[in-house]
């Protein structure tokens, strides 16, 4: 559900060990030039395995989009979750992104972002607060109706970090291109 002002949505997708499901809300007044978009997102793994350490988290957001010149628009936002997944504590997500419509068609789009993590082994013990960088890059093609990504992501993550052993696991300093097909209704 989206209107002018409130929203409320679900999303969910399989993991490996399951299913993820994602809750919001949230409300985007519009002030001047400024939209902006306060929300909170719940993330819940019914089923999950989780002995050592709570999965399920909250995430509250804060974003604020606009357009300096014609075509051009930027979007920094702050995400914060007070307990984080897997008893990792506070995490921070700080981001800017942009998306330029080069024609009525297609929309180049980027994004920069650092993450933190206040202990990245949660229940385990022993290691510090970390943090990483992320980026993508882009192009988006509409066409009767359906949207065509491809982008490239990638991070700073160091093989052997505390934030690739403990929390994502050992591939996710690996950069990635993915191509995505969506259709709105």
């Amino acid at each position: 559900m989206h209107d002018d002002l409130f929203y409320a949505g679900t999303w969910a997708s399989n993991v490996t060990d399951g299913v993820e499901l994602d809750l919001y809300a949230g409300v985007a007044p519009v002030t001047g030039p400024i939209t902006w978009d306060f929300a909170i997102t719940g993330y819940f793994y019914p089923g999950a395995e989780d002995e050592a350490a709570e999965f399920d988290y909250i995430e509250l957001s804060a974003a604020a989009s606009f357009s300096p010149i014609d075509k051009l628009s930027l979007r920094p936002a702050v995400y914060f979750a007070p307990d984080n997944y897997g008893d990792t504590g506070e995490a921070a997500y700080i981001e800017i992104s942009a998306a330029y419509e080069a024609t009525d068609a297609i929309t180049l789009s980027g994004a920069f972002g650092s993450q933190s993590i206040e202990d990245p082994d949660g229940p385990f013990g022993g290691a510090d607060q970390d943090e990483y960088a992320t980026w993508h890059v882009g192009a988006a093609y509409e066409f009767e109706g359906f949207s065509f990504d491809l982008r490239y992501h990638d991070n700073d993550i160091d093989a052997g970090s505390d934030i690739e052993t403990y929390t994502y696991g050992p591939d996710s300093y690996e950069s990635t291109v993915v191509f995505s097909i969506g259709r709105a209704f």
